[in-house]
């Protein structure tokens, strides 16, 4: 990492996903399917960083959605490793950006965050509970 803000694409994703719980709109859940409880849509893209097999292209993903409202304040670098950093400033231009993100942007990235949420959910979880054993 050659920049001295630089933080592995896990760790910061989840920088940005922290920053951005203060300013994100009331309504974070979502439900996969009726009668399913509802999901917070930052505690699933956390549980994903922290548990997926390879975090890194979970966090590559994320950074997927995130890139467009983030692309001016972060820099990525991909060699020796996958890092995000911010090229001036520090880490506290990611709460500047949100502060500063009008109410109709804030609200697109939310939505955004919700589908792609709901798509890991989907991808993983319910294959899981289609083919899960019979109870004995």
């Amino acid at each position: 990492m050659n920049h001295p803000d630089a933080l592995p694409i896990k760790e910061a994703i989840k920088k940005i996903l922290e920053s951005y719980i203060p300013y994100c709109p009331n309504d974070m859940t979502f439900s996969v399917a009726a009668g399913s409880p509802d999901l917070n849509t930052v505690d699933v893209l956390n549980a994903l960083l922290q548990h997926a097999i390879d975090p890194s292209s979970v966090a590559s993903s994320i950074w997927d959605v995130l890139k467009p409202y983030f692309q001016n304040v972060l820099n990525q670098q991909y060699h020796p490793e996958h890092v995000l950093f911010p090229p001036k400033g520090g880490w506290h231009v990611v709460k500047i950006t949100l502060m500063t993100m009008s109410e109709g942007k804030l609200e697109d990235l939310t939505e955004k965050l919700k589908t792609h949420a709901k798509d890991w959910i989907t991808m993983f979880l319910l294959p899981s509970m289609l083919f899960s054993p019979a109870p004995l």
